[in-house]
């Protein structure tokens, strides 16, 4: 300001400045000549830089995700919370099998080696389950026919032959073989009967002859020789 005159920067404008002016149109120009230097005047190039610059460094760190954090983002579930197995209850252990006495065991031996089909079919199932019949004690071994042929001809005298090793050596093994040898054969020629009575003539015939001639064997040899 010089004169009396104001310079407006940047604008090549003068207003003259005296005494015939009034107060409100002072502050108007005041302001006015404030606002135009403002504007004329560059902001510093430091305070521009912190004002609106985010250093690079402080940047990536709060926009970067670290790839260990991605990767977990990724991964699978975490597993459920670990519970502590409950032991199994201990199982209890089967109960001994009790021997049964000589009594109910000869009384089995005797059903067992009768000569009927109901014996002979009892005897089967008794044979096949034989795993079951452990509190007897029972020999169940045999050598099927001995000496002689176990299929003479193609009949099947196994089982026959099983039968008849049982009641001999289970008879002997309980000191009572004399008193009940008869039955045991008589058992015998029965169930090679049955084994004939599944053909028909002339094979049959044949087969009646082979199962005589097994029965007498056992009748004059059998207390010597067999099952011993």
């Amino acid at each position: 300001m010089a004169g009396g005159r104001v310079r407006m920067a940047g604008t090549g404008t003068r207003f003259r400045h005296d005494k015939q002016v009034p107060m409100v149109g002072r502050s108007l120009l005041a302001s006015a000549i404030v606002l135009s230097i403002a504007l004329a005047t560059p902001a510093p190039a430091s305070a521009a830089s912190h004002a609106t610059s985010v250093p690079a460094s402080t940047a990536l760190h709060a926009t970067r995700v670290p790839a260990s954090a991605s990767a977990a983002a990724h991964a699978a579930p975490a597993p459920a919370p670990y519970a502590t197995p409950v032991p199994a209850a201990p199982q209890a252990a089967p109960a001994p099998v009790r021997a049964v006495t000589l009594e109910q065991k000869l009384a089995a031996l005797f059903a067992l080696t009768q000569p009927t089909a109901l014996s002979a079919a009892a005897w089967r199932t008794a044979w096949a389950g034989r795993d079951t019949w452990t509190a007897y004690a029972f020999d169940w071994s045999s050598d099927l026919c001995s000496s002689s042929p176990d299929r003479p001809l193609g009949f099947d005298f196994r089982m026959a032959c099983r039968r008849h090793d049982f009641g001999y050596r289970n008879y002997k093994a309980a000191g009572r073989f004399p008193d009940n040898r008869e039955h045991v054969d008589r058992a015998f020629l029965f169930d090679l009967r049955q084994v004939c009575g599944g053909y028909t003539a002339p094979r049959k015939t044949a087969c009646d002859r082979l199962a005589w001639s097994y029965y007498q064997a056992v009748r004059r040899l059998g207390g010597l020789t067999r099952a011993a």
